[in-house]
């Protein structure tokens, strides 16, 4: 290999190394610290399905197909299996959930914390790389997490 080649290598290769790793990043994120950032009310952007979730710090859930609701709609339990910041400073989350003979799901909250999105899947093993909102083989649904005054 000619010097220019090695050289012009070695600078391709100085440039590209940061794009590489950062696309791989993932920093795990504590069990205190998730639960902290995922529990509390989220609101459905949308006006189909749930259209409030709350999730309370002991592992318990309520959902509402009414956002002004005050009796929820169905109750049970979750638990985050995993946690993990990606380069954007997103955390996201494989949680289970007692919810239509249980489901895993894959979340995703914003790096700001108001913004939750989530694709439903049923097979633990092999969950989705990332939240995809035009993949018709995951439910994919985006709330808003309202502050309580």
């Amino acid at each position: 290999m000619k010097r220019k080649d090695l050289i012009f290598v070695c600078i391709c290769s100085l440039l590209l190394a940061p794009i590489l790793i950062a696309g791989d990043y993932k920093k795990d994120i504590p069990g205190e610290t998730a639960m902290k950032a995922f529990c509390g009310t989220w609101y459905n952007d949308s006006s189909i399905g749930i259209q409030k979730d709350i999730y309370n710090t002991n592992g318990t859930y309520e959902f509402y197909y009414d956002k002004s609701g005050t009796k929820p709609d169905w109750t049970g339990t979750f638990k985050i299996e995993k946690a993990w910041e990606d380069s954007e400073g997103n955390i996201l989350f494989t949680v289970w959930r007692s919810f239509q003979g249980n489901s895993w799901v894959l979340s995703k909250i914003s790096n700001s914390g108001t913004v939750l999105e989530l694709n439903r899947y049923f097979k633990p093993d092999n969950p989705p790389s990332k939240i995809d909102s035009d993949d018709p083989s995951y439910p994919y649904f985006r709330f808003t997490k309202k502050k309580i005054k």
